[in-house]
């Protein structure tokens, strides 16, 4: 067995900055919460449906991650590039990317 695993699963995404787009539902929102929960220290969520956004945006935050949740449809290119051109922005960097919309 590596030593190098991490057994502590809390502190596996610990520092980094996630964007996990169609996060707000289903897998998107179970996915961006399970970043959060492991130690995420900023989540960019964004989807169709702000009400949703804001209610999974709460949930990321009262689990200790800084959350940014912006309204977007992925049909539409400049959404696309707003939702990484403002994460930039808010957080600085962006270590990794999930897309499930």
């Amino acid at each position: 067995m590596d030593k190098d695993y991490i057994t502590d699963q809390k502190k596996q995404f610990a520092g980094k900055v996630i964007v996990v787009t169609g996060s707000t539902q289903g897998i998107g929102a179970e996915t961006a919460q399970l970043f959060a929960a492991r130690g995420a220290s900023a989540v960019t969520i964004c989807g169709r449906q702000q009400d949703q956004g804001d209610v999974i945006k709460s949930q990321i935050e009262s689990q200790g991650a800084q959350c940014l949740y912006v309204k977007a449809d992925f049909n539409n290119a400049d959404d696309c590039k707003r939702v990484i051109s403002l994460t930039d922005k808010k957080f600085g960097t962006i270590n990794s990317l999930v897309n499930v919309a």
